[in-house]
């Protein structure tokens, strides 16, 4: 069973056929799914074939309701969703220019839902057989869920379960850099982390400011862990502090960009979960997110067989860790 805990928001989305998605004359009909970074990995996984649960919180209102009928759909556990009747359920405004290139804005920005989970809402031992924990930076952003979040991680780390941290520090930036406390939280975060996933230039290079991706890659495995540094179309880096491994991505055409990280970190995981080698998971997760790029927002849904197909066209030649 792989447990994701974390953020699941609604996602308004709007599209713009001008270069200004401001312009006043445009037609916009916006569209509304399941969104938020955990929760798309934990949907992905579940179509990949894998046993998921999801833990977090929405409110009791119609977006909550989508995000859990959306789980029902996928397949997902939902016993530990829980439905909180004075909270608003959070939703992100996707405005996605022509390029496919989607610019995020969260309302309510800190109080929203999903940042109050309270610990004695969640027990994860009650799941059999637990074999890999997920989550990410989002979820960090406020208590109570920051601390559920890290009692969350010290549980799996204390039964030995492979704990995965995507970074997503999108929200706990100011002015294009990271807000120093936050900081701190995610750096406690990659502590008990045994895979760290995230973007090069927008996370990555933030968090280890050395002028150089590689290095800073490097410098958070600290030789404890791997961290996986997505360039989108450059490909990733993957290194364990000693090796490093340079992957291509996949050319694709870009409907949008909602998701593409998140869809990453699904084929991603999946793949160890099967036993494979990084360098195969790499590939898996290349192949999710150019799917995840060829499709409308977050709500396309794929197989296994897919991801194969994908990977076995491709044959990504780098070698192994």
């Amino acid at each position: 069973m792989v447990v994701v805990i974390g953020d699941a928001c609604a996602d308004i989305v709007i599209r713009s056929s001008s270069a200004s998605v401001t312009d006043a004359q445009q037609d916009f009909t916006p569209e509304v799914t399941c969104g938020g970074s955990a929760a798309n990995t934990a949907k992905l996984l579940s179509y990949l074939g894998m046993d998921v649960a999801f833990v977090g919180s929405v409110g009791k209102d119609v977006y909550g309701s989508l995000i859990k009928e959306t789980f029902l759909s996928a397949g997902v556990d939902i016993a530990g969703l829980v439905e909180l009747a004075d909270e608003f359920t959070t939703l992100v405004f996707a405005m996605v220019d022509p390029s496919g290139f989607a610019n995020l804005k969260s309302w309510p920005k800190r109080e929203g839902a999903d940042l109050k989970l309270d610990s004695n809402m969640v027990d994860i031992s009650v799941y059999n057989d637990i074999t890999w924990l997920h989550t990410t930076g989002l979820s960090l952003i406020e208590n109570p869920t920051r601390n559920t979040i890290f009692n969350t991680m010290e549980y799996a780390k204390s039964m030995n379960v492979p704990v995965s941290f995507d970074l997503n520090l999108r929200a706990g930036k100011i002015n294009g850099k990271i807000d120093q406390e936050y900081s701190l939280y995610i750096r406690r975060a990659i502590g008990l982390s045994d895979y760290v996933l995230g973007s090069s230039t927008e996370e990555i290079s933030l968090l280890d400011c050395v002028g150089n991706i590689e290095q800073a890659a490097k410098n958070l495995a600290n030789n404890q862990r791997f961290v996986i540094s997505r360039d989108g179309a450059e490909g990733a880096i993957c290194t364990n502090g000693d090796k490093v491994m340079r992957t291509n991505s996949i050319s694709s055409e870009i409907q949008d960009t909602i998701g593409a990280g998140d869809a990453f970190n699904a084929g991603f995981i999946a793949s160890i979960l099967e036993g494979h080698t990084i360098s195969q998971a790499l590939s898996w997760g290349h192949a999710t997110a150019s799917l995840s790029l060829q499709s409308l927002g977050t709500s396309a849904r794929f197989a296994r067989k897919d991801i194969l197909d994908v990977v076995a066209m491709e044959k990504n030649k780098s070698g192994d860790l």
